[in-house]
C-alpha cells in the first residue's frame, strides 16, 4: 500500500475516533487511543424475578458516540463491586480524572484495584476526592452526588457539599454528570490525550425515587495531543 493512501486510512480513522456521535468505524483504530477508558458493562438477564438482580458484566473500553449501561454495583467475577468503576489505560503516562462541578465522588484504593464490597473492612482507607491521578494503569470508582446508591463519604466535606448531596437526591432521573480525563507523559508533561464523559442516570418507576442505579456512560470528546496527531500526518 503506498504511504499517502495509508495516511488517508489512518486520518479518516482520526477523523471517526474524534467525532462525538456517528456510527462505530468500519476500522477498529482503537491502536490510536493512546488513552483507554473501560467500564463494566451491565446487562440483565431475562426471566428474572422482580427481586433478583441477574446480569452479566464484562469489561469494555468506551468509543466516541458509543454509550454504555453501567450499576452502581455489580457482580463481576465472583466478587460484587461498589460504585461505578473506570479503568484508565494509558503507557507512560500520568491520568488525572476530575469532576469539574464537584458532584461526583472520585475514591480510589490501594493499589488503584476495582472497589468490592469485601473491601468494607478497609473502605475508611480509601481516598476520597473531585479530582485524581493514577499512572499507567488504575481503577478509580465513582458515585455521583444524588444517586441515592452506592457508596459515598461526605464526612470530610462542608456542609455545602452536604447539602448539594441532599439536594441532587431530590432532583428527577436523567440528570447529566460531566468527568474530564487528562494523560500527559511523566517523563515531559507533554499532552498524550483528553477525554470527557458524560454519565446520565436512568429511570425506574419501581423505586420510590424513579431512579435506577443504572447509568449510561458516553465518551463524548476525545482528542490527541500534537506527538500523536504528527504519527497521522
Amino acid at each position: 500500500m503506498k504511504k499517502r493512501t495509508l495516511s488517508w486510512i489512518l486520518v479518516w480513522i482520526f477523523l471517526t475516533l474524534t467525532a462525538c456521535g456517528g456510527e462505530k468505524p468500519a476500522v477498529d483504530g482503537s491502536f490510536l487511543m493512546p488513552l483507554q477508558i473501560g467500564v463494566l458493562e451491565y446487562k440483565p438477564l431475562p426471566g428474572g424475578m422482580p427481586y433478583e438482580d441477574k446480569h452479566t458484566t464484562s469489561l469494555v473500553y468506551l468509543r466516541p458516540g458509543e454509550p454504555v449501561t453501567v450499576s452502581l454495583g455489580c457482580m463481576y467475577g465472583e466478587m460484587e463491586t461498589i460504585n461505578i468503576n473506570f479503568q484508565f489505560v494509558c503507557e507512560g503516562g500520568n491520568i488525572t480524572v476530575a469532576s469539574p462541578e464537584e458532584d461526583v465522588q472520585i475514591s480510589r484504593g490501594d493499589g488503584a484495584i476495582l472497589f468490592y464490597r469485601d473491601h468494607a473492612y478497609k473502605w475508611d482507607t480509601r481516598i476520597y476526592s473531585f479530582e485524581d491521578t493514577i499512572q499507567n494503569l488504575g481503577w478509580l470508582a465513582f458515585n455521583p452526588f444524588g444517586s441515592c446508591f452506592g457508596h459515598t463519604d461526605l464526612s470530610d466535606l462542608s456542609m455545602d457539599y452536604v447539602r448539594k448531596s441532599l439536594d441532587m437526591s431530590e432532583e428527577p432521573p436523567g440528570r447529566e454528570y460531566f468527568l474530564t480525563v487528562s494523560a500527559k507523559d511523566f517523563r515531559n508533561g507533554r499532552k498524550i490525550a483528553d477525554a470527557r464523559l458524560k454519565l446520565v442516570q436512568m429511570a425506574d418507576p419501581e423505586w420510590e425515587t424513579g431512579r435506577s442505579p443504572l447509568f449510561t456512560v458516553e465518551l463524548v470528546e476525545y482528542e490527541l495531543g500534537d506527538t500523536y496527531k504528527m504519527m497521522l500526518e
